[in-house]
């Protein structure tokens, strides 16, 4: 099965998913994906500030960019 890493950076900050996980495929990687981008909204709990942002890189094993999940607070005032 190929392995997909999920590569997450928040504003200045980067976590690279060195290990990666085993899927069976795009869409398993990301529904995996979208899934953790659900859990991690969740637990914002009211601590977003305007400005703040993060994204989420999924690749595969070759590196390649497969997904790009982007998350971003605007505030127009």
């Amino acid at each position: 099965m190929p392995r997909y890493s999920f590569h997450l950076n928040r504003n200045d900050k980067a976590a690279l998913d060195i290990d990666g996980l085993t899927f069976l495929d795009h869409q398993a990687a990301w529904e995996e994906a979208t899934m953790a981008c659900g859990e991690m909204i969740r637990t914002i709990d009211g601590h977003l500030q305007p400005g703040a942002g993060w994204r989420m890189e999924v690749t595969d094993e070759a590196g390649k960019l497969i997904y790009r999940l982007c998350f971003i607070a605007e505030s127009f005032e």
